[in-house]
């Protein structure tokens, strides 16, 4: 039994530590607008210098903090700019290191003397990836964490985002922050052209406010190698349970056996026939066969004391 259960503490132990191993951490990090990476603190590029105005401390923007509530507002500030047909390209670039990326705005609706529509192009390591629209309605809400874009099927390398207004009428840009998960136990590989996939996001053309929570992956995931790990671990302690439990047959057979030859009734000696035994034999043969006379028999008599009366 001992022999058994330090078989079994072992096959759990692998088992654990097939599933530890095999278990990657994938983890969520943001660009903000203003405050950057909230690792690293590279901040985004704005291009050209002067094009884009702090949305939190801007006074002559006509969606301002009077319109915006900054509580709904990821770090409290966002980047204002309104593109018109004929200007210069304007660009938001960010760099990042990750397996997934998303985009996050603040998206007007109707409001006095002020362009609010929205027409974005997204580009990912030179590639055209990505499109968002949005026509506003009739309202004057503000909808917060509008997700603009995102990509979850990236490799675990450096990559870089682009965005930049475009279409041939006044597109505005509130940018808020970027998110963008990482595989923290992976190394380095190659990196590669991302083409565009499925997973590159066309957000339609009315966008609802959306809780990042319930868009971003949870902090930390359990990649394809885990499920590997944990199968390969299953099948070892299924193989390991049957070998333990083949031994502890064997060694309950072998007790029971010994048990079987203790309480297992003896077998009658045996003697060897009279005449075999010998001269010795052969005179107390004689002996026991003679009769015994009269006389000898009143002569054992007398010799008995316990005959007589005292």
């Amino acid at each position: 039994m001992r022999a058994l259960l330090t078989i079994n503490i072992f096959v759990i132990f692998m088992l654990l530590r097939g599933v530890s191993v095999a278990k990657g951490t994938l983890v969520n990090r943001t660009i903000d607008d203003a405050w950057g990476d909230s690792i690293t603190g590279a901040s985004p590029v704005y291009f050209p210098d002067g094009g884009f105005a702090q949305g939190s401390v801007c006074r002559t923007c006509n969606i301002s903090p009077k319109l915006v509530d900054i509580s709904k507002v990821f770090d409290g500030t966002w980047h204002d700019t309104t593109h018109h047909s004929g200007d210069a390209t304007q660009v938001i670039t960010a760099t990042f290191t990750g397996t997934a990326v998303y985009v996050f705005n603040i998206i007007a609706n109707t409001v006095p003397f002020t362009t609010t529509l929205t027409n974005l192009t997204f580009t990912l390591d030179g590639e055209l990836v990505g499109h968002y629209v949005h026509s506003p309605d009739s309202s004057s809400d503000i909808l917060y964490n509008v997700l603009v874009y995102s990509n979850a099927s990236l490799m675990n390398t450096q990559h870089t985002i682009e965005m930049r207004p475009t279409g041939p009428f006044s597109s505005l840009i509130l940018f808020d922050y970027i998110a963008y998960t990482v595989d923290e136990d992976a190394g380095s590989k190659p990196s590669s052209t991302i083409a565009p996939t499925s997973n590159s996001m066309i957000v339609p053309s009315t966008p609802n406010a959306q809780d990042p929570a319930s868009i971003l992956p949870p902090r930390t995931l359990r990649p394809l190698g885990a499920i590997i790990g944990a199968v390969v671990g299953g099948l070892c302690a299924v193989f390991l349970g049957i070998a333990a439990l083949f031994c502890w047959r064997r060694q309950c057979a072998k007790r029971h056996g010994i048990l079987l030859d203790a309480f297992q009734e003896p077998s009658p000696l045996r003697y060897p026939p009279l005449a075999d035994m010998g001269l010795y034999n052969s005179a107390v043969v004689s002996t026991l066969s003679a009769p015994i006379s009269a006389a000898q028999d009143m002569s054992q008599r007398e010799l008995c004391p316990s005959s007589r009366h005292v």
